[in-house]
């Protein structure tokens, strides 16, 4: 089953939140009952002790005791956050400074067929199904919209048009009326960025021009941007 993790647990170890694994076997839970409906199925009355993960992205990695190119992810007890507690959010105890917390026990993974733009970043698929649907905007009644970097995200995650596919047919709205551009917040901020980069590379220039090797360092070929700078 293809699982996504949830938290930054060990970066050396690629688990690390967003990242795609394979759950190929699981360490049932030795406190919880289970119960065989058929041959080759059982269930099993509680949350598993761990969860056996594989990936290409530790395909070399040998742990004693495991499969190549597999990792345990072992269980553990956290607070649910107030957005999932579902209506009301903490509930009081019956005792005054005192709310009632909900937990959750489990592997840090959850099952991830589909992947939400945010945790595609830095991924690319040789084909992909984007649903370009966007979030309702407050309380209006308006449709959905999706924003700039929304659509900025998914759309280069496919390697070729041809493996772009979408759930549905965009709204002209969505692209054209009115245009979908950077918010003034997020242009002031490439702004201030780009003139920093200038006012950084004016300065190394000016400490390290007369140096011997800054002839060759200044002839090297530097990717352009957009707007022209190096």
């Amino acid at each position: 089953m293809p699982v996504v993790v949830t938290r930054n647990l060990h970066v050396g170890l690629k688990l690390v939140n967003g990242a795609p694994f394979t759950a190929v076997d699981v360490v049932p839970g030795p406190v919880f009952a289970s119960t065989a409906v058929a041959s080759d199925v059982i269930f099993h009355l509680g949350p598993p002790l761990a969860v056996l993960l594989q990936s290409d992205a530790i395909a070399e990695l040998a742990i004693p005791g495991l499969p190549p190119g597999t990792v345990m992810l072992r269980s553990q007890t956290v607070a649910l956050p107030e957005a999932m507690r579902g209506r009301g959010g903490p509930r009081s105890s019956g005792k005054p400074g005192f709310q009632e917390v909900t937990h959750r026990t489990g592997p840090l993974c959850t099952p991830a067929f589909a992947v939400t733009d945010q945790k595609s970043q830095g991924k690319h698929f040789a084909e992909v199904l984007l649903n370009l649907k966007g979030m309702p905007r407050g309380n209006t009644a308006a449709a959905p919209q999706p924003s700039f970097m929304s659509l900025y995200v998914q759309l280069p995650r496919a390697t070729r048009w041809k493996g772009l596919y979408l759930f549905q047919e965009p709204a002209r709205s969505d692209f054209i009326e009115p245009k979908n551009v950077l918010d003034s917040d997020m242009k002031n901020a490439v702004a201030w960025l780009e003139r920093k980069g200038d006012e950084t590379r004016e300065r190394f220039r000016r400490e390290h021009g007369q140096a011997s090797w800054f002839a060759g360092w200044d002839a090297m070929e530097q990717e352009t941007t957009a707007s022209g700078r190096r």
